[in-house]
């Protein structure tokens, strides 16, 4: 009997010496949120991602458009043909604005960039306002105050060039506002908030104007204008231009130093005789 009984306790101790296989989990996240698988935590990561990102898609989209149809307008009107807006997609309305929203993410992204190198980030963007704006200045000076010396085209491109030095020292400022903020640790104070206001009103209601005013006297006038020529009635013995491609068709003008010189026509592309480039002597191609 004693050795039965050692028998059956040595059995016994031997199973619970023997690993209990387990039931095995599914595998969940590890960021402290026990209760949702992986899969299911990286889908609702990647949707919330996507929603932001499209979000500022969106946001940006806006702007251009905005920006376009502010430019455009002003070109178009310059032109003395402003009905013609309606013409033009959204699409190629936001591309209008292309230019002038490069130089300004080029001005915040390299200060942004300057921003996380620099030991004294803020002097670092003090100097860099300064400079585009004391450029666009004298490039608004040459364009308003430049006629006795200087020539209609180069005047005209100065307004041009302004406007863009204008854009680039908005989006410094924007970036600026950042540096402030980073280096206060709160939000941001009166002053930066004016500085913010002052690039907005530049960014949005002076640049685009300027642009499309700028290109419109540019391309209204023979001596300036880049425009390609056209042949559509040589009998008429007008100086037609292409002024814009859109979707309803091909608008030309007949160039003139004033507005109601001008004469304006839809066209097809089947009924142009010939088009041919036109290249302005001692002058550098439009941005």
């Amino acid at each position: 009997m004693k050795k039965k009984r050692a028998s059956a306790v040595s059995e016994s101790a031997s199973n619970k010496s023997k690993p209990v296989p387990q039931m095995s989990k599914p595998s969940v996240c590890d960021d402290g949120n026990e209760s949702l698988p992986k899969p299911v935590w990286a889908l609702t990561n990647f949707l919330e991602s996507a929603s932001k990102i499209g979000a500022i898609a969106v946001a940006i989209a806006a702007v251009a458009y905005a920006l376009g149809l502010l430019q455009l307008w002003a070109y178009l009107r310059e032109l003395g043909a402003p009905w013609t807006l309606a013409m033009f997609s959204a699409l190629a309305i936001a591309q209008e604005s292309s230019v002038s929203l490069a130089f300004a993410g080029g001005g915040f992204v390299l200060s942004v960039n300057a921003l996380i190198q620099a030991e004294k980030p803020i002097r670092n963007f003090r100097w860099r306002e300064s400079f585009f704006c004391g450029l666009a200045f004298v490039f608004m000076m040459i364009g308003e105050y430049g006629q006795s010396w200087a020539s209609d085209y180069f005047r005209l491109r100065s307004e041009i060039y302004s406007a863009y030095c204008w854009a680039t020292a908005s989006g410094v400022v924007f970036a600026s506002a950042i540096a402030e903020m980073s280096a206060d640790g709160r939000l941001w104070r009166r002053s930066t908030l004016s500085h913010v206001a002052v690039a907005t009103f530049f960014m949005i209601g002076w640049v685009p104007q300027q642009l499309g005013k700028a290109h419109g006297k540019l391309d209204a006038r023979s001596a300036t204008s880049e425009l390609s020529k056209v042949d559509i009635d040589k009998a008429s013995g007008l100086d037609w231009r292409i002024a814009a491609v859109t979707e309803k068709g091909i608008l030309l003008m007949a160039l003139g130093e004033k507005a109601q010189d001008r004469r304006f026509r839809v066209v097809d592309g089947k009924d142009l005789l010939e088009i041919r480039p036109v290249h302005v002597e001692g002058t550098v191609s439009k941005l």
